[in-house]
């Protein structure tokens, strides 16, 4: 049989804002530094990171969004001791919550993770060739003196307007705080499209350009289509009668996919509510008739993808 110590602590109180942060989201990561991708949290919500062993023994992190009220009460756990035997599902190890950065569940070295020294680095948005330049939710660790850079041009052999967002030594553009537009503007390139270089994190994620009368509008562009892929989903452990639950899944596609949960149940519990548009549902006070089998949906004009998650009842402890 397998031998476990187990210390709890209870972390460190936070001072919690509602909503809004930028935080990492992705599952089934070797350490939270490997995650690139970022989503903006929603109301009430900050970062967290969860570790936890797999069934093969194999130490894991998720990351992503979690209800700040949960956080507030949050207590790490830490498993100090884990031989060869083989565990039957997954063993939840450590849960821990930030809000006072930006992707503080990736850089900030939480539940025994790496820590990013970003003292000389920016966080930029690094992407090809998207319809439109807020679209972009992969990440990178840029040299400060380097800054990020986004850009407009044409692609494809149908010549759309595509946006591309990344450090800014690779466009050779960026070599000073401040750069203005018009510098950075290529010689082949036409006035209607817009780039730019900024030094704050995740700044790369627009673009405007200047109108006849001294305003800025900003631009929009067309790209290939493509069929949605559920990049997350919120992973579950046991789950007590009375607790809280959050369930989040995210996807990518062209056009942008509609993103839905469903639950197997002849009747919907009351203690069911969805938010941003049907892609967040939330159970306030889990009862018996939460426990079940529930799938994510992501839907397009190209295709669909499905992701499914199981409320299981809380077992007892020993």
């Amino acid at each position: 049989m397998p031998s476990y110590a187990i210390c709890l602590v209870m972390s460190i109180a936070l001072t919690v804002t509602d909503g809004g942060q930028m935080c990492g989201i992705c599952s089934f990561i070797t350490d939270p530094t490997d995650c690139d991708r970022v989503t903006e949290c929603g109301q009430h919500e900050v970062c967290y990171v969860e570790k936890y062993a797999s069934s093969g023994g194999h130490l894991l992190y998720d990351v992503g969004c979690k209800s700040s009220h949960e956080c507030k009460s949050i207590v790490e756990k830490r498993r100090e001791e884990i031989d060869d035997s083989p565990m039957s599902g997954d063993f939840q190890m450590c849960s821990s919550c930030c809000n006072d950065t930006k992707l503080c569940n990736v850089i900030g070295g939480h539940c025994g993770s790496q820590a990013l020294d970003m003292s000389d680095r920016v966080l930029c948005y690094h992407c090809n060739h998207l319809r439109s330049p807020d679209q972009c939710e992969t990440v990178r660790a840029c040299p400060i003196y380097e800054q990020c850079y986004i850009e407009q041009s044409e692609g494809g052999l149908s010549g759309s307007l595509l946006w591309t967002s990344r450090c800014g030594h690779e466009s050779g553009n960026c070599r000073s705080p401040g750069i203005p537009v018009d510098s950075v503007v290529g010689k082949k390139r036409s006035s209607e499209f817009c780039a730019a270089c900024c030094s704050e994190d995740l700044c790369n994620n627009n673009c405007t350009l200047a109108t006849g009368n001294g305003l800025t509008t900003p631009t929009t562009a067309t790209g290939p289509l493509s069929i949605p892929v559920i990049t997350f989903v919120t992973r579950l452990y046991d789950v007590q009668i009375g607790s809280y639950i959050h369930l989040t899944c995210r996807a990518h596609g062209n056009p942008t996919p509609k993103v839905s949960w469903s639950f197997s149940a002849p009747v919907k519990p009351e203690n069911i509510r969805t938010e941003n548009n049907g892609a967040d549902i939330y159970i306030d006070g889990v009862t018996e008739e939460n426990y079940g089998h529930y799938a994510c949906n992501a839907m397009n004009s190209q295709g669909q993808d499905n992701r499914f998650v199981d409320i299981l009842e809380h077992g007892p402890s020993g």
